[in-house]
């Protein structure tokens, strides 16, 4: 039985959050982590993790947020597992 952590469950949640949004467009932390129900702070570690590795990255402003730097389907569970590590 695979157990998933508590930060690769918000990890890939987070991903698929930023998965389903238009080209463009970008999501906040705090948005996502209020719709979640995640800590924010929390999340936020998360998302450091999740930028060193290159999976997302982020556009400051006021309008900006996170966005996916990749593919979503050549991101894999093995990849998000190793960039939390």
């Amino acid at each position: 039985m695979l157990h998933i952590s508590k930060q690769v469950d918000y990890a890939v949640q987070f991903l698929l959050s930023l998965a389903k949004m238009k080209q463009g467009c970008y999501l906040s932390a705090r948005e996502c982590a209020e719709r979640h129900g995640f800590s924010f702070l929390f999340l936020q570690k998360i998302i450091t993790k999740l930028r060193r590795s290159g999976i997302v990255a982020a556009k400051k402003g006021v309008a900006g947020g996170y966005y996916l730097c990749q593919d979503p389907h050549l991101v894999s569970l093995k990849t998000i597992v190793e960039s939390l590590e």
